[in-house]
């Protein structure tokens, strides 16, 4: 994903040690060295993270917050469908939260039988509540009445 959609030049990231301390570092053509992955873009440190973290809760669950965090509203749709695929890959149960109604919007592309939403207010006697919307329905009631469940 981040050759494909953030830098088509990064050929791989490794792990190295460099002064007692363990970094990750890019190596890139567009560089006579590798860089360390501080070097690039929050967005591509967040791809990066979220996906390491996917290879780690492998078999189990991973709660994000803020899954849009760092990543360019024009690379959510691909993200989504980048990090369900991983989901499956790994067997990780997702747990995300947003407020932003693009992330929203992006992840409701993703195969509806992976998909499920719960939207937590605050009812009449100002206990905190929720709503669960299955996958099938959110996708319908983002798609004809553009529901935001933010």
């Amino acid at each position: 994903f981040i050759r494909e959609e953030l830098d088509r030049h990064v050929t791989d990231i490794q792990l190295t040690s460099y002064d007692n301390e363990s970094r990750f570092f890019v190596t890139s053509s567009r560089y006579d060295k590798a860089l360390d992955l501080t070097k690039y873009g929050e967005g591509m440190q967040r791809v990066f993270e979220i996906s390491l973290l996917m290879g780690l809760c492998q078999n189990g669950i991973l709660c994000v917050d803020e899954i849009d965090s760092a990543i360019h509203t024009g690379l959510l749709k691909p993200f989504a469908l980048f990090i369900n695929n991983l989901s499956e890959r790994f067997n990780v149960q997702l747990f995300l939260s947003t407020h932003s109604k693009e992330c929203i919007d992006a992840f409701s592309s993703v195969p509806e039988a992976r998909l499920m939403a719960y939207q937590l207010f605050r009812n009449d006697k100002g206990a905190i509540d929720y709503k669960f919307i299955e996958g099938s329905r959110l996708r319908d009631l983002i798609e004809s009445i553009n529901i935001d469940i933010r």
